[in-house]
């Protein structure tokens, strides 16, 4: 019962704690949603926003808001996942290298 709870409490934890911050229920396009939520999950969502905000050209302020979902909703998800990637491999090397 122990393993169960600390499940639920974790997945809890998760989804309002980084899924519902970084508002990725409002991304229409799930690779994308995946994405920041796997950075947030590792960096935060502060920074998984900003992120995303750089790819987009959007101002960084690290909330992904009305015009940050705006943007990466009328991107082009293939070059918006890629420059993800991207992105997201600087600031790992960044940090790690």
């Amino acid at each position: 019962m122990a393993d169960f709870q600390t499940s639920v409490e974790t997945t809890k934890f998760y989804n309002k704690d980084i899924w519902d911050i970084c508002r990725l229920d409002s991304i229409v396009d799930q690779c994308i949603a995946d994405e920041v939520y796997q950075f947030a999950c590792l960096k935060g969502a502060p920074s998984a926003a900003k992120i995303l905000q750089e790819v987009i050209n959007q101002p960084q302020d690290g909330i992904i808001g009305r015009d940050t979902i705006g943007m990466v909703n009328t991107s082009d998800d293939y070059n918006l996942i890629c420059e993800l990637y991207k992105a997201k491999r600087l600031e790992y090397e960044s940090n790690n290298g």
